[in-house]
């Protein structure tokens, strides 16, 4: 099988376990909302994937890939919001100035422009992890540790042509952690029983 093709079935991974835990967890609205944005990148992520390996067209690919990272944005704001509950300026700043730049560069013209997204996005992931770090310390660390991995098999491709299927598959882990500990954390006594309303 084409190694882009191996990107996109690895890409539902994280998928699968949020969709698992939103069915396991359908009345908190945390673990649905975060869930629910993991769940909205990936057809973005696939798409570009299988296109990669069947398309030919670069204007088409670039526009895929923006929709992958944008998509990523809206995940790590989804995700954001299910940790902390409240709306918060710098995520909506961070996340718009991202988007705005995402869509009005040209990767194919100026290739660097790939690694200012892939630093954007890094920033974005690790601000919507923070509501972990303050639940605990050693699970945003593993988490913290598996993305450092991860985005180093993104950038520097050790796997060749699989790099990318690996890179997909080593997110499920963090996703994991991060559901499982939300879930920890709305069911705690001490924090009640989901987002405040209002």
């Amino acid at each position: 099988m084409h190694p882009e093709i191996w990107a996109a079935v690895t890409m539902l991974l994280p998928s699968v376990i949020a969709a698992a835990y939103a069915q396991r967890f359908p009345f908190v609205s945390e673990v649905r909302l975060a869930s629910f944005g993991c769940i909205l990148h990936c057809p973005w992520s696939c798409v570009l994937h299988v296109y990669r390996a069947l398309g030919t067209n670069h204007r088409v690919r670039t526009v895929l890939y923006k929709l992958d990272v944008n998509f990523i944005h809206v995940h790590a704001l989804c995700q954001g919001y299910a940790w902390r509950g409240k709306h918060l300026l710098f995520d909506y700043i961070l996340h718009g100035v991202s988007l705005v730049y995402i869509w009005k560069s040209d990767p194919l013209a100026d290739p660097s422009v790939k690694m200012i997204v892939n630093v954007l996005v890094a920033v974005a992931v690790v601000q919507s992890s923070l509501g972990l770090l303050r639940f605990s310390l050693s699970h945003w660390m593993l988490v913290l540790c598996m993305w450092i991995v991860a985005f180093w098999i993104h950038c520097w491709k050790p796997f060749g042509p699989f790099s990318s299927a690996v890179f997909h598959a080593m997110l499920a882990g963090p996703e994991w952690i991060l559901l499982k500990c939300m879930t920890g954390k709305v069911q705690a006594p001490s924090k009640g029983g989901g987002m405040e309303k209002g």
